[in-house]
């Protein structure tokens, strides 16, 4: 700081300013921990800028129910994100999973039997639909490693819902960084194909350094206690139910449950609630055209989906993986700002490094 280094950092930031280059100045002692720390926050953001870059999101279908908030437009996210968009039937799924070795399946099967708790109801879940769930889960996997998609999502309903076998195992075991063939590295796979989901998912996964993130609908928030519930409609990471390095661990306290809610086909869900932990959720909206990234740092609580005479929550459904959170944020300022009914999580707090991602990037960051 005695040096002349502050007159090279103002003339060049400035030279920056000038042609419209995106940048950090930050200035002070290296050894000083502040200074440490926007240094620190400062790389995380620019490498996840420079990553995205020549990243290719996977559809496997295409709008889902009608959800104009889960389109997004592939030539914007081009020239914003440098992020590349491309189509696969949904139906290549089933063909590949027709392929599969028995054995392999088999092997995948076994371990989520051994590992997992099991509710079948003889009609919805049946042993036959979970193999099935297996298949599609392994063909989804080789689909992606092919085609050597960053990130993907897959539409499911109605086609597969109605007519084959709910995704909602795909949905988990994507996200999870591990699955019967050991340690792995999580793929974002987003439901109902919400490419803004996709996206947020992704950016959450790379700012933490490769951690899982889950996609989740908005579904309840409790006036008295501030509480916010989030869960999603069958399939998300389970290493949210214990957020452990230890795969047993955290599917202890998963249960594959009948899904009776989403479609004709049946299958099975992963039921848990979240373990509690400090959290980000996350959220790309868009306002006339221009994207936003709507943020919370916030903390998952431990709760069950009962309604008490306190008046914690309204009971959701007992097959859908769950989320329970405090964020610092009133529920009306959520309502106003948040633009989407999904929101997405990933754990630990990285407000400081997702805004300097929008600032690189060149959109709005808001937060609580």
């Amino acid at each position: 700081m005695d040096s002349g280094g502050l007159v090279a950092l103002t003339l060049s930031g400035g030279a920056l300013d000038q042609i419209g280059f995106a940048h950090k100045r930050i200035w002070g002692d290296i050894d000083d921990p502040v200074v440490q720390r926007d240094l620190r926050c400062f790389l995380t953001a620019s490498s996840v800028v420079k990553k995205l870059r020549g990243q290719v999101y996977g559809m496997f279908g295409g709008k889902t129910l009608g959800m104009y908030t889960a389109t997004a437009d592939p030539s914007q996210w081009l020239k914003l994100f440098g992020v590349d968009v491309e189509h696969k039937d949904q139906m290549t799924i089933l063909d590949e999973a027709a392929r599969l070795p028995a054995d392999e399946v088999e092997h995948h099967y076994r371990w989520i039997r051994e590992l997992i708790g099991f509710e079948p109801d003889g009609q919805f879940l049946t042993e036959d639909k979970l193999r099935l769930q297996v298949r599609c889960y392994i063909a989804t996997k080789r689909l992606q490693e092919k085609a050597d998609f960053s990130f993907i999502g897959v539409k499911c309903i109605p086609e597969m819902s109605d007519d084959h076998v709910c995704q909602c195992l795909t949905a988990a075991l994507m996200n999870d960084p591990y699955d019967a063939d050991g340690p792995k590295e999580p793929i974002v796979c987003a439901c109902e194909c919400d490419m803004d989901a996709a996206l947020t998912m992704q950016i959450l996964k790379m700012i933490s350094g490769g951690q899982p993130s889950f996609l989740m609908d908005v579904r309840h928030i409790d006036d008295r206690s501030g509480t916010f519930v989030f869960n999603n409609c069958g399939g998300a990471p389970t290493w949210f139910a214990g957020r452990s390095h230890d795969p047993k661990e955290n599917l202890r306290h998963v249960v594959i449950k009948p899904q009776v809610t989403q479609g004709k086909a049946g299958g099975g869900t992963t039921y848990y609630i979240c373990a509690e932990g400090p959290g980000t959720f996350a959220r790309l909206c868009r306002k006339e055209g221009k994207y936003r990234l709507v943020t919370f740092e916030g903390q998952f609580i431990a709760q069950d989906d009962r309604i008490e005479d306190e008046g914690l929550i309204h009971a959701t459904s007992k097959i859908w993986p769950h989320a329970y959170a405090r964020l610092p944020v009133s529920p009306r300022r959520f309502v106003e700002e948040f633009g989407a009914n999904h929101i997405h999580g990933v754990a630990g707090h990285w407000n400081s490094e997702l805004r300097e991602f929008c600032s690189l990037i060149g959109i709005s960051y808001v937060d609580s």
